[in-house]
């Protein structure tokens, strides 16, 4: 019994820890300009890079906010930003999950979002 759960909870970190941080070439002039509309951040050229890596285009961009995501297990330190971007005609979020640099982390779609193509 001790085993079974030691293996279940040895998935689960499996699958909630993020992977290896991506580089991802410039976003296009057109993207940059579709979510600086929305919101001014640090990290806006990566979250930007990461929609075009996607698949999305600048026209498809409804919104972007910016959320600090404290999830360390020392309370209150920041690990970094994710980026709630809304997409026209979806319902929910493209998440792209940030480090503390700017560093993509990953990005999940939530809601009935659909993400073009997988980073």
């Amino acid at each position: 019994m001790v085993r079974a759960t030691f293996v279940s909870v040895v998935s689960l970190l499996a699958v909630a820890l993020p992977a290896a941080a991506r580089s991802l070439p410039p976003a296009r002039p057109e993207m940059l300009a579709a979510v600086q509309k929305f919101v001014q951040h640090n990290c806006l050229p990566q979250a930007a890079a990461a929609l075009d890596a996607m698949g999305f285009e600048p026209g498809q961009i409804a919104g972007i906010a910016f959320y600090v995501n404290s999830t360390s297990a020392d309370v209150g330190r920041s690990v970094g930003v994710d980026a709630y971007v809304k997409i026209q005609g979806q319902n929910g979020s493209v998440v792209i999950q940030h480090r503390q640099g700017c560093e993509i982390g990953g990005a999940y779609g939530s809601g009935s979002v659909r993400i073009p193509r997988r980073l």
